[in-house]
């Protein structure tokens, strides 16, 4: 919403995704690019961009939310993921970096209150307890990350990461933010 759209196409039999996008849509091919040159296994970009759309394969495999709500055991080992943003090209800190989820804590708080008044004084305290924490720690050096890694943007195969999608966040970023993102969304699955 107010940015970009994602819409599934077939063509000829074969599935496609095209990012529609208001602008930067070269921008986001050469990301897709610069990713699978180093070895990341972004979806390739089909064909040129054409009017703000960019066209892209799909991946193998399967999101790792539902691998891992399918498997008894883990569907890759945890190092895979280290692995994965380790490959992210060293390239992407030239690009825009974008606030990492903890940087927009109180809008997201702000937006939480008005949503449910009744645990503003809740969401106040939980807010604090979070500045408490990322103002007392060092992120690191700034390092090539996703921006929104999670299960869900991650693709998985014969117990490796076949594929990682949505990388319009990609850029200059702290690990431990990427890191942090993901055992987030995974601490909350069924």
């Amino acid at each position: 919403p107010l940015r970009r759209a994602m819409l599934r196409a077939r063509l000829g039999g074969e599935s496609l995704y095209l990012k529609v996008l208001r602008r930067d849509a070269d921008r986001l091919a050469a990301w897709h690019r610069l990713l699978l040159e180093a070895g990341v296994p972004a979806p390739p970009v089909v064909g040129p961009v054409t009017d703000e759309v960019v066209a892209l394969a799909t991946v193998p495999g399967s999101p790792l939310a539902q691998a891992l709500r399918d498997s008894p055991t883990l569907p890759l080992p945890a190092a895979a993921i280290l692995n994965l943003v380790d490959a992210f090209p060293v390239d992407l800190l030239e690009m825009s970096s974008r606030h990492a989820w903890t940087d927009r804590i109180d809008a997201y708080a702000d937006a939480a209150a008005v949503a449910v008044p009744a645990a503003a004084a809740r969401i106040a305290a939980t807010v604090a307890r979070i500045h408490a924490v990322t103002g007392a720690v060092e992120r690191g050096p700034l390092a090539p990350t996703h921006g929104d890694l999670y299960e869900a943007n991650l693709f998985v195969e014969a117990g490796r990461i076949s594929g990682v999608i949505d990388v319009d966040g990609a850029g200059p970023g702290y690990l431990v933010d990427d890191l942090a993102c993901f055992v987030a969304h995974v601490s909350v699955l069924p």
